[in-house]
């Protein structure tokens, strides 16, 4: 009888079988990996232009622009992946110098659409930048 020397034809079919099983796997986590990035990277984008539009309402100057400039409105801007519609609806409150603004972006990064929400009150009168301006006789 022969010794036998090395791998036999079936043993390394099934070695080629199990690398390409884990190959396989290993692919589908990267792609589920970027998938995963891809959309945080959306929602940190639409955060950040939710936060920006916020921030133009909370830095107006007079209590003029803050009555006029903050009604309900929307925009589109570019993003690096999508295009975001940016929608605000603004409510009166009780107290007269805050309005509750809802800022609601939006992008078509699936079926359905995804969309976050920030909401905020945003005062009317900052009392030291308000005593710094000069009033009018």
């Amino acid at each position: 009888m022969r010794k036998a020397h090395g791998f036999t034809l079936i043993e390394a079919l099934v070695t080629l079988v199990l690398v390409l099983l884990g190959l396989t796997g290993a692919a589908r986590l990267q792609a589920s990996l970027l998938a995963a990035s891809a959309e945080a990277k959306a929602r940190d984008e639409a955060t950040a232009m939710a936060l920006d539009q916020l921030a133009a309402f909370q830095t107006l100057f007079t209590y003029t622009d803050y009555r006029d400039a903050i009604t309900p409105g929307s925009t589109q801007q570019q993003g690096l992946l999508y295009t975001y519609a940016i929608d605000w609806d603004v409510h009166h409150t009780l107290a007269p110098d805050y309005k509750y603004v809802d800022i609601t972006v939006s992008w078509p990064a699936d079926n359905p659409v995804q969309t976050l929400q920030i909401q905020s009150l945003v005062p009317g009168l900052d009392l030291p930048r308000f005593a710094r301006q000069q009033l009018p006789p």
